[in-house]
């Protein structure tokens, strides 16, 4: 499916970029996302801009079968969307629980070494369509 392609090339080039970038700015990330954490305007713009994402890719491409990396991108859209969702309903308090939760200080260089690996996996398998 040529949109499968497009929206894994598109997702995996943004983590692998993103993920590049976290390894560089390591301080840089965690002043923004407690500025995320702390804000809640810049949490509100930027779970609104997610919701646009989740919903474009959820409503595109929501294909359950076919091949692993169909059902990657369309986890990727579900995950997109529910986490802005979220973001966008829960009391302030409630944020504040699942961004300690994910314990982030502690385990950054976890969280971008998988985006990197999930960013790689979706880059290069949705090139290999063309």
């Amino acid at each position: 499916m040529p949109l499968t392609h497009f929206f894994a090339e598109f997702y995996g080039l943004f983590l692998i970029i993103f993920s590049v970038s976290m390894f560089v700015h390591k301080e840089m990330y965690m002043e923004l996302i407690h500025d995320l954490e702390h804000k809640r305007s810049a949490m509100y713009v930027m779970s609104i801009i997610g919701l646009i994402l989740g919903i474009f890719t959820v409503l595109l491409h929501n294909f359950w079968y076919a091949s692993l990396l169909d059902v990657i991108v369309t986890l990727v859209g579900w995950v997109i969307l529910v986490k802005s969702t979220l973001y966008l309903s829960l009391p302030t308090k409630m944020i504040h629980k699942i961004v300690r939760a994910m314990a982030l200080p502690r385990n950054y260089h976890l969280y971008t070494i998988i985006s990197l690996i999930i960013g790689l996996y979706l880059a290069l398998n949705g090139a290999w369509a063309y």
